[in-house]
C-alpha cells in the first residue's frame, strides 16, 4: 500500500478498535494515513471502548483543511457519539460527496453507514451496518446485507461491526490495489 494515502474521518466518540486495527494494518503496509476531524476538534481525537473514555489519538488535519481528491480512500468509524456529530456536520458530508464524486473509495464499519446515510449515499446500495442500523439504512434506499461481514458496491464497502475489522481492512487493500487508477492524488498547492 506503500504510496497510497487514506483519511480516516472521526471525531469524538468512535470506537477505539475501529480505527486502531485498520490505522495499523495500513501503516504496517506501507500507506499514510491521516486523521481527520471536524472543525471544532483540535490536536487529539477521543476514543471510547462500549462508552468508556479511553485513548485520544493525534489529529492530522480539521475537515477544513483537508480535499477528498487527496486521498484514494475515506475511512468512517462507527461508535457511540462519533457518527451522531459527524452526520450532522455539513463540511463531513460535502468531504464525502466530494469524494464520491471523486470515484473515491469510502469505506465505513458499525455504526459509521449512517454517516453515509446522510450524505446520500446509501440509496440503491448494498449495504451492510451494525444490526441496529439497519432498518435506518433500508429505510434510505439502501439494499441491506446481514450475512457477509464485508459489502462492496461500486466504491462503498462497508462492514457489519469490529468483529469483521480484518476483512474490512483487508477489503479496503484489496479494493485499492485493484482501483489504483482512483488513487492519483493531485498535487498541493
Amino acid at each position: 500500500m506503500k504510496g497510497l494515502k487514506i483519511a480516516i474521518a472521526a471525531a469524538h466518540g468512535f470506537e477505539e478498535i475501529e480505527v486502531t486495527y485498520p490505522l495499523r494494518y495500513f501503516q504496517a503496509r506501507g500507506a499514510t494515513v491521516e486523521i481527520v476531524t471536524p472543525d471544532g476538534i483540535k490536536d487529539r481525537v477521543m476514543a471510547i471502548q462500549f462508552l468508556k473514555p479511553s485513548i485520544w489519538i493525534p489529529v492530522t488535519k480539521q475537515i477544513s483543511q483537508a480535499k477528498p481528491t487527496d486521498y484514494c480512500a475515506v475511512m468512517v468509524p462507527g461508535g457511540a457519539w462519533n457518527p451522531i456529530i459527524k452526520r450532522t456536520d455539513g463540511e463531513v458530508l460535502d468531504f464525502l460527496r466530494g469524494a464520491n464524486k471523486a470515484g473515491k473509495l469510502i469505506a465505513s464499519v458499525c455504526h459509521g453507514p449512517q454517516v453515509l446515510l446522510n450524505a446520500g449515499l446509501v440509496s440503491g446500495k448494498e449495504i451492510t451496518g451494525v444490526s441496529d442500523i439497519r432498518a435506518d439504512l433500508k429505510n434510505a434506499g439502501g439494499n441491506v446485507v446481514e450475512d457477509r461481514p464485508l459489502v462492496v458496491d461500486g466504491n462503498i464497502l462497508t462492514s457489519r461491526d469490529p468483529n469483521d475489522l480484518k476483512q474490512f481492512s483487508q477489503g479496503i487493500e484489496q479494493y485499492l490495489k485493484k482501483n489504483r487508477a482512483h488513487c492519483t492524488l493531485h498535487e498541493k498547492e
